[in-house]
């Protein structure tokens, strides 16, 4: 067993959470994960390998999303401040981070950047803002870092909940969470699967059921896509095309959320209340098998999104 200790992070940007700080400890089922895994807890990414779990960033600042490149080569992580968050980029295990977007002159205005991820080859990368001066809702953003050239991808209508959790599909795809009016219905708002060209193209709807929420899009081998459904109080992981085409749910807790596959599409982690506490879970990507806990009292951050690479 190894433990480690984090106070609670904050749930939004600026707000914060009291309570003693919590015990995260790596269960036996983790010493079988092949790869490192990323996590956070209290606002600092941790890295849970061979059954070991160390601290990689300090208690200075708040961190949350964690995404890596599958070279571990590039790192990146929403820094968040008060009523403020930017995404900050790194080199391997989170070292150097340095902010990538700036928050305006101007406190007044928002400046709220979440949830970067890294396009397959590392040299894209894609975010959710606010900064767009068209919209009241999130956007999504994404362009080269080096040097950083980003494109307002998303125009999302005012207020029905904005745009979220961008993914690259490929070299030239991006998919993203999207919330829309069903029908035109402004009281029926649910969140379906948008998907745009890279480096330009409009976004149209690739799976919006309409009678449920579809998130935390992770794409697999072999055009597969693992997505959280949820309907109503309850939220499962299922495994199925990016259109939704042969969907399996693979989970039944009810309250899962964040999947993420392993290297070699065997496996899938997730976060979960169902012990208890916010712990990190895996399951089989078939379904088969009942899923392992792989923290007991992690209390993870709600942004911590896992991020998995095979070195």
């Amino acid at each position: 067993m190894v433990a480690l200790t984090g106070c609670n992070p904050p749930g939004v940007p600026g707000v914060g959470q009291s309570g003693p700080p919590k015990e995260l400890t790596a269960q036996d089922a983790a010493k079988n994960l092949k790869g490192t895994v990323y996590v956070v807890s209290g606002g600092r990414v941790f890295r849970l390998r061979s059954g070991g779990v160390n601290a990689l960033t300090g208690t200075d600042r708040k961190v949350a999303y964690p995404a890596v490149t599958a070279d571990g080569q590039k790192t990146a992580v929403a820094l968040i401040g008060a009523g403020h968050s930017e995404i900050a980029v790194g080199g391997p295990d989170f070292n150097n981070l340095s902010s990538l977007t700036t928050a305006p002159k101007d406190p007044h205005n928002a400046s709220i950047d979440l949830k970067p991820a890294f396009s397959p080859d590392g040299s894209r990368v894609a975010f959710m803002s606010d900064r767009g001066k068209c919209c009241s809702d999130q956007q999504i953003w994404e362009g080269p870092f080096a040097p950083y050239k980003p494109r307002q991808v998303s125009t999302p209508p005012d207020l029905t909940g904005g745009d979220d959790a961008p993914v690259y599909l490929s070299a030239t795809s991006l998919l993203f969470v999207g919330w829309r009016a069903v029908n035109g219905d402004a009281r029926n708002v649910h969140a379906g699967l948008m998907q745009a060209g890279v480096p330009s193209g409009k976004p149209k709807v690739a799976y919006a059921p309409g009678d449920s929420d579809i998130l935390d899009p992770s794409p697999g081998p072999a055009g597969k896509l693992a997505f959280v459904r949820r309907k109503g109080d309850s939220a499962d992981i299922e495994v199925g095309g990016v259109d939704g085409a042969g969907a399996t749910k693979i989970t039944s807790f009810g309250d899962t959320r964040q999947p993420v596959w392993s290297p070699d599409g065997s496996t899938i982690i997730f976060i979960s209340r169902h012990s208890g506490s916010l712990d990190l879970w895996s399951v089989a990507a078939d379904g088969k098998g009942d899923p392992q806990r792989l923290t007991w009292g992690a209390d993870l951050d709600d942004n911590s999104r896992p991020a998995w690479i095979s070195q």
